[in-house]
């Protein structure tokens, strides 16, 4: 049976899923009867029942997603000015239109960074990819998305405290150009 996809339906739509989910769970029904009753997947019903669980009907309203505009920023109005350099890889959403749109927009105050397919050692996300997946496989193997989450946001956090170690990322020779 085809599901739902819930990142397609309006927010309304999908508030009453959550809670026409949750009214046929407390009448008896199990998680699979009652995706299939409304169209979505298990695991949508299992996320709405535990979300119930914990927070109760209030739980299940939508939130705006995305953090507030302006929270968890880590860089000061002054520092945010000075950035310029923009580096693009050859990501398909780098060729599309709005980007490049934009990208003709803010032309005078950014220099772009085109990057060679096929070359992440030209890349500094690579290097921050690669201390990440060096840090988790070095601990205990996560024995399941929420511990392997942990871990990861554990180690972010860490870097975040430590920039002399960010800018070890842009001191390797195939990436001066963007330190």
């Amino acid at each position: 049976m085809k599901t739902n996809d819930g990142r397609t339906l309006k927010p309304d739509v999908l508030e009453f899923i959550r809670k026409r989910a949750i009214e046929l769970f407390r009448q008896g029904y199990n998680r699979r009867r009652v995706a299939d009753i409304l169209g979505v997947n298990r695991n949508t019903v299992g996320a709405c029942v535990q979300i119930y669980f914990e927070h109760g009907f209030c739980g299940l309203k939508l939130k705006k997603p995305g953090r507030k505009v302006g929270s968890g920023r880590r860089l000061s109005p002054d520092q945010e000015k000075t950035i310029q350099k923009t580096i693009c890889d050859n990501l398909p959403v780098h060729h599309s239109k709005p980007v490049k749109a934009w990208l003709a927009e803010h032309l005078k105050e950014i220099e772009l960074f085109c990057l060679p397919s096929y070359s992440p050692e030209h890349n500094p996300d690579e290097y921050l990819n690669r201390d990440l997946k060096q840090s988790v496989a070095s601990k205990p193997p996560a024995r399941n998305n929420n511990q392997l989450l942990k871990q990861i946001t554990s180690h972010m956090k860490s870097i975040q405290k430590l920039p002399e170690r960010v800018k070890l990322y842009f001191k390797n020779p195939n990436v001066l150009y963007a330190g």
